[in-house]
Formats: C-alpha cells, structure tokens, sequence
C-alpha cells in the first residue's frame, strides 16, 4: 500500500482545528446565552458529545433570536452542522489508505446492532472541499457570535 501524502495529511490538520475551532465557538456562545438566565454565571454542562452540544446550543438561540433569524440562518447552520458532524466523524476517526488506482480509501467500523465495515474513495479534491465547507461554517458562527 502506498503511504499518506503530506497534502492529505495537511488537510486532516485543518479540519482537526477547525473543528476544534467551531466547538469551542459553539460552547463559548451557549455558555454566554445560557448565561443571561444565571445572573451572568457560566451554569450549564456543556462536556458533551457534539450532538447534544449543538441541540443545547440550537435551543438556545431559538430563545433569543428572532423568527425570521432563526428560519434564515439558526436552522440552515444548525441544519449543516449536523451533516459535517457526520463527514467530520469519518474523516478524523477513519483508517485512510492510498488506494492504488489514485486517491484514497477511507475506512470505518461502526456498530448499532451488528457490526459492519464501510468505505469510500475520495480524492484530495473531496478532502479540500470539507475543509471549505468548515471554514464557511466558522465564519457564520462567527457572524452570529
């Protein structure tokens, strides 16, 4: 099998902090809203899986953005939040290997009855579009932050 390149390593780098990044913006922001119902105190459990963070942190601001936000930009995001959860699982917790026709073979186990193996090929192209996608959604988080 033929090794990793540096360029797709590169891009698993970017997403890790990336990611990173929109967590953090995501707990910093539900602690700051959730705040305003403590007198301004930092109260709530927010050490969660990503999927309860971002349900807390959607929750959240349907209580204190507007209707016309919310339904205009808190729910497309959210919307697209949840489908990058997904990508970014396969992409940091999978076995990546060069796949001799080109590109790469991404491989993961997963088990909700029975246990099964999945893969997919993908090109450094795909790769670089994840990484765009993210940093389009840290930049609205941003907006809205």
């Amino acid at each position: 099998m033929k090794t990793l390149t540096h360029g797709l390593l590169r891009e698993l780098g970017h997403i890790t902090v990336l990611w990173s990044e929109i967590e953090q913006r995501i707990i910093l922001h539900t602690s700051a809203m959730a705040a305003q119902e403590t007198g301004g105190w930092p109260r709530e459990y927010l050490r969660m899986d990503f999927k309860r963070l971002r349900e807390k942190w959607f929750g959240e601001t349907r209580k204190r953005f507007s209707k016309a936000v919310v339904d205009k930009v808190i729910n497309p995001l959210n919307m697209e939040l949840a489908e990058a959860s997904n990508w970014r699982g396969y992409f940091l917790h999978g076995v990546w290997n060069a796949d001799p026709k080109g590109g790469f073979v991404l491989s993961w186990w997963e088990q909700k009855t029975d246990l099964k193996r999945y893969e997919m090929r993908l090109k450094i192209e795909d790769v670089l579009t994840f990484r765009l996608a993210l940093e389009n959604l840290m930049a609205q988080l941003c907006e809205l932050t």
